[in-house]
């Protein structure tokens, strides 16, 4: 409701006294007047941490997208063989071997110890420093020394966002863990501790929602309508969704 000017507050004013310090009853529902619950000593926790972490996530897929821009422009050909430039083995690869001219003339021994784990396999680092050697990259030594320098401190911010991600993402499960409407979240397989505390931290506490059905339209209103809860299913073969589960485990005598 817009307050326009004094009049419009001290009917609003009224209309609250009225309904919640003296029980007056009203006809039309549409006016009902119900006391907010603060969030839940989780729901209060999360809220911030969980805004916090989608921050970082942004923060994240930006210096993801620029280190893929560099590779196009360094060494387009190296998602031939990695096709994801940003993932921990290409990562090292790039920090290490920065250039094409450095990868082709690099020994395949000195290649393998820069990989993480097992791939790319001896075969493709092999084809890897062939392509390295036919590279269309830039060309300009002043370029490949700006570029070189932009990447090395790209993924130093990359390597420090996903270090705070990690220490967020305990802090959350956690909380989740051991909060009651956490457990009964994940024990909905379909739904881990960081999808539970995204909808914690959304519904702030359940006592304001007096139906399932109330808490069904707050969901089409409000940002839960990412998890788009029609697809996530307990099973394949299910045709009960998360969402009805969810209404429906805190609001078990609407069943």
């Amino acid at each position: 409701m817009l307050k326009t000017d004094k009049r419009d507050a001290l009917t609003l004013a009224n209309h609250l006294y009225n309904q919640l310090e003296k029980g007056i009853q009203v006809a039309d529902k549409t006016q009902l007047v119900r006391r907010a619950v603060p969030p839940s000593g989780a729901a209060a926790q999360l809220k911030g941490l969980t805004r916090h972490r989608y921050e970082l996530m942004q923060e994240s897929t930006q210096r993801k997208n620029k280190l893929i821009a560099i590779c196009d422009e360094l060494f387009p050909e190296f998602t031939s063989i990695l096709k994801n430039p940003t993932l921990p083995s290409a990562l090292s690869i790039r920090e290490k071997f920065p250039t094409p001219q450095a990868i082709a003339t690099a020994t395949i021994t000195a290649l393998c110890e820069a990989r993480v784990g097992t791939r790319p396999s001896n075969e493709n680092l092999m084809r890897l420093q062939q392509l390295a050697a036919q590279s269309i990259g830039t060309k300009d030594v002043s370029r490949q020394r700006g570029l070189i320098l932009e990447q090395k401190q790209m993924m130093k911010e990359l390597k420090l966002l996903q270090e705070h991600l990690e220490e967020l993402d305990t802090e959350i499960c956690h909380i989740v863990e051991h909060s009651r409407e956490g457990q009964i979240l994940l024990s909905m397989q379909v739904i881990g501790p960081i999808q539970a505390a995204a909808i914690i931290s959304a519904i702030g506490h359940i006592d304001n929602f007096a139906s399932a059905a109330a808490l069904k339209s707050y969901q089409k209103r409000s940002h839960l309508r990412q998890f788009q809860w029609r697809r996530l299913r307990s099973r394949p073969d299910s045709t009960t969704s998360v969402g009805w589960r969810v209404r429906h485990s805190c609001f078990p005598g609407s069943l």
